[in-house]
């Protein structure tokens, strides 16, 4: 080993704190420029970025990495180049988090930073292990010297069949969007925590069963749509989605995940889920199929390019009816074969602020929508008019739960509990409509202000049929989920403003 040319190796490590990442998109290869610090003791490289950032989802499911590091001399013969093979490894484990951190710390200002105000959670650390080192000084290509090269591993590794596996499940994860698919979930359960109260009787194979059915229906939805938006060009042309409330999943965008493999799959969860509602129907009867047809149509046509829901006008209207009442009043007729005035009206203020979810997420997908021509209610009426419809939907849903509470069931009011939250973000929103980055605050509280909204419905419902170990446990989570929830939503706010601050600086 030369140890000259180590030592000037070493030297430009200490020296250059910015390098280029070269990551893979399936097979498109994509740049950027990051901090970096040399771990000289343990012989790897450490980089930092945000969670869920492009970059991290790229290496989660391919952990090949090309590292460039540029450093240029008093002339140009002097310029040198240390180009780095390897792989990236995510680091969980607090010992090692805290050794990238310390290491970091004086190299990156984002790290600088979101430690002085205790937000590093929001960072995904990355370990690179070189397996291939060149280092080239110009003078010395100019005079036919070859690169200085270091091996430390395998360099012809390829990945076996079981890491394209979990690289293709991760994709899948991803494309599913499930952080939404807790509308579902809940509006299910709801409805069935209703058919117990009203009746006494649950059946909980039929409930879990119905369960997973409306999950498909809603992961084939999601990946349909974004087949669909791929197709019209909206999400290749989107630059202003705020992940994970717009744009899409991005899998294609991202090269993880072909066009063709997210139309297999999106009619794959169409089919699973039909199956389970054709096992119903042939149970229960044809009401079954008469909600199926109306969720399955809608998914299919909501962005499709000859029938389009979305620029009929009515989209947003038929995600709500069919994630708030349907599933609601299905999931109800499931248990008790019957349909009940009362659980159809409690459905309504539900499926208005699944509405009011979509609206605003529509927002950061404005300029896109609008080039593609999809007539989103935002891109027809314009932002600010969009902003006090949602202002209007969501007064109207308490409204509602309001009247419902004096004529039906008095308990409904302990729902009002999600109000100061509800008028957080209707004052957040207002202020900050135009500005996507900032407007993710109000994208994730009015999602915390539904769940909250319609937990509170079901955990006493729950407590009313005298289960009371049931809702101890149900109670327990459902305050877990909704603090964890409100907690992530407020310090990502804090980060991305922090982060602002930092690139305006």
């Amino acid at each position: 080993m030369d140890s000259e040319k180590m030592e000037q190796i070493l030297q430009i490590f200490n020296k250059i704190d910015v390098c280029c990442v070269s990551t893979l998109n399936g097979n498109i290869i994509k740049n950027r420029m990051m901090h970096f610090v040399y771990d000289e003791e343990k012989g790897v490289i450490y980089l930092t970025s945000t969670k869920n950032d492009p970059k991290v989802i790229q290496l989660k499911i391919n952990s090949n990495i090309s590292l460039l590091i540029y450093d240029k001399g008093k002339n140009f013969p002097e310029d040198k180049e240390i180009e780095i093979s390897g792989f990236a490894k995510i680091l969980n484990k607090e010992s090692e988090r805290e050794r990238a951190i310390k290491l970091l710390i004086n190299r990156s200002p984002v790290v600088k930073n979101l430690v002085e105000i205790k937000k590093d959670e929001l960072l995904t650390f990355i370990e690179v292990k070189p397996i291939l080192i060149k280092f080239r000084i110009v003078a010395d290509i100019l005079r036919g010297i070859q690169p200085y090269v270091i091996e430390t591993g395998n360099v012809n590794k390829e990945e076996t069949e079981l890491e394209i596996l979990k690289r293709k499940i991760k994709a899948w994860i991803e494309e599913s969007r499930y952080p939404f698919l807790s509308v579902s979930i809940l509006t299910v359960t709801l409805g069935t925590a209703m058919a117990w109260i009203n009746n006494n009787i649950i059946n909980f194979y039929d409930f879990f069963l119905t369960l997973l059915g409306v999950i498909f229906l809603h992961i084939g939805t999601n990946i349909i749509n974004d087949y669909f938006d791929h197709k019209t060009g909206n999400d290749d042309i989107n630059n202003e989605f705020v992940r994970p409330f717009s744009g899409g999943a991005r899998m294609i965008q991202m090269g993880l995940l072909t066009s063709f493999e997210v139309l297999i799959g999106g009619i794959l969860f169409f089919t699973l889920g039909s199956t389970i509602g054709i096992y119903f129907i042939y149970k229960y009867g044809y009401p079954i199929l008469i909600i199926g047809i109306i969720g399955i149509l809608s998914g299919v046509f909501y962005v499709s390019p000859k029938i389009n829901f979305v620029k009929s006008g009515i989209g947003e209207i038929l995600v709500g009816t069919n994630l708030g009442v349907l599933t609601t009043i299905g999931s109800y007729y499931v248990q008790t074969r019957t349909f009940s005035l009362d659980a159809f009206l409690l459905s309504i203020p539900f499926g208005i602020l699944i509405t009011c979810i979509l609206l605003i997420n529509e927002i950061p997908d404005f300029v896109a929508d609008s080039k593609t021509d999809k007539k989103t209610i935002a891109v027809r009426i314009g932002k600010e008019k969009t902003i006090k419809l949602f202002i209007y939907l969501i007064f109207l849903s308490y409204l509602i739960l309001i009247l419902y509470a004096i004529l039906f069931k008095w308990y409904v009011i302990f729902s009002l509990v999600s109000v100061p939250i509800a008028i957080k973000t209707i004052k957040h929103a207002m202020k900050n409509f135009n500005n996507s980055f900032e407007l993710a605050k109000s994208n994730g509280l009015t999602i915390l202000v539904f769940n909250i909204t319609i937990i509170t419905i079901i955990l006493t419902n729950i407590f009313l049929t005298a289960n009371f170990n049931i809702f101890i446990v149900l109670a327990i989570f459902g305050i877990f989920y909704v603090v964890w929830m409100y907690r992530t939503i407020i310090k990502q706010h804090q980060a991305f403003i922090k982060l602002k601050g930092i690139a305006n600086a």
